[in-house]
């Protein structure tokens, strides 16, 4: 699903790349200091998005073989996308590629080739289609977060489908209550389904995308069958997957609309401020997610919405929006393989909103949420790390006794 047939043209296409390198930083803002997080962290060409066009290009070519080693650089690619904001020839092509999709094109062609991926990413992929989600939970316990006033609120007749992913349903399950909340006291006539199942992003990012179209399919005839006509998530990964990959998977567009939560939130509030949780938290700062900010294009629907929120102050990071710089959990794939380099980014990134003086680190991703409050326990910073949507419906820290 990550590519076009492996010719003559897909060569053609990825020999553009001149090797400039400039896939690897960010853009004047920050100085054009290096964001790529193989690069920042290993400091070689071949550890880049340019490297890794150049490492399937020399494939094709047969000036290289399938290897380990390969499969050890190309699975450290967060797929960030800091390379497709920079990337000013790969990109420019008019076709279905850029260098994040050759990054997970080359770890296709790995595991057809026979070169496993790491032991943990195995594991991973058998774990989605035993239970479809890659936690060891059972597909018996995804709607095991719900309280019963949420299951008493779910209609029959939804205009609004809650896709909840697997990192929300089964782990940050408190960005799922909060959001189901939200939309229940906003009268959304809502439904979650049980029977949702994986997006299918581990299986495209670990290049084992075999039964990848299955999954599409059951999700799309799943939510077609609600009626609904809008879908929305909190977790930018599935996100992702539905709006960019599922049309190219199925080959055809999406039958309902695709938003993320914070879109949502956005229009449902329509200007007028949205109370929020209180907790002591008077000052923060944003997270951009990689899939939702550089892969969506989505920047300022979130920052609206902490805009909003009763007696809550934004202060930026230095490395904002197109500039931000990844939680290092890969969609929690780069933190499953290789835990000591996903951190080691995290920590980075914890650090800079540190010195921000926030109370708290906000931002709009399961999984980036996850990583960054590891880093925070890790570093002994008592920084809270919260999802925008669990700042939601509650008082004014203020008008607290």
């Amino acid at each position: 699903m990550n590519r076009i047939p492996f010719d003559d043209q897909y060569h053609a296409l990825i020999s553009r790349c001149i090797r400039c390198g400039q896939c690897t930083y960010g853009d004047e803002a920050v100085g054009y200091e290096p964001l790529c997080p193989l690069y920042k962290t290993y400091g070689f060409f071949s550890h880049s998005a340019g490297g890794i066009v150049q490492m399937a290009r020399a494939v094709y070519e047969k000036r290289l073989g399938l290897s380990e080693e390969i499969r050890d650089i190309v699975y450290k690619c967060t797929t960030c996308g800091v390379c497709e904001e920079a990337c000013g020839i790969i990109n420019a092509s008019g076709h279905a590629i850029s260098p994040v999709r050759v990054g997970n094109f080359l770890k296709e062609l790995l595991v057809e080739g026979g070169v496993e991926p790491p032991p943990p990413l195995g594991e991973m992929y058998d774990r989605v289609l035993r239970n479809r989600s890659p936690f060891g939970s059972g597909h018996g316990e995804r709607t095991a977060w719900m309280p019963s006033e949420i299951r008493d609120r779910l209609s029959e007749n939804p205009e609004v489908l809650y896709f909840v992913g697997c990192t929300t349903s089964y782990n940050e399950t408190e960005i799922a209550v909060s959001f189901a909340r939200f939309l229940a006291a906003a009268g959304v006539a809502f439904t979650v389904s049980k029977e949702e199942w994986c997006c299918g992003m581990p299986m495209s990012m670990t290049g084992q995308t075999k039964g990848l179209a299955g999954y599409a399919r059951h999700n799309v005839e799943l939510i077609r069958k609600t009626g609904a006509a809008t879908v929305v998530f909190t977790c930018p990964g599935c996100y992702t997957m539905f709006k960019t990959y599922y049309p190219e998977i199925l080959g055809e567009p999406l039958p309902f609309k695709v938003i993320h939560a914070t879109e949502f939130i956005e229009k449902h509030a329509d200007g007028k401020a949205i109370s929020r949780k209180g907790n002591g938290i008077r000052r923060v700062t944003y997270h951009d997610p990689c899939h939702l900010g550089r892969s969506a294009g989505v920047y300022e629907a979130p920052r609206r919405v902490i805009g909003a929120l009763a007696g809550l102050e934004l202060v930026e990071m230095r490395r904002n929006r197109q500039n931000s710089l990844c939680c290092g959990s890969g969609r929690g794939v780069v933190e499953a393989a290789f835990p000591d380099y996903a951190g080691a980014i995290a920590a980075e990134r914890l650090r800079e909103a540190a010195e921000t003086g926030a109370d708290a680190l906000v931002t709009a991703c399961p999984a980036c949420k996850a990583a960054l409050r590891e880093a925070a326990a890790r570093l002994g910073r008592e920084m809270k790390v919260l999802d925008v949507v669990e700042t939601l419906s509650m008082e004014n820290p203020d008008e607290t006794p």
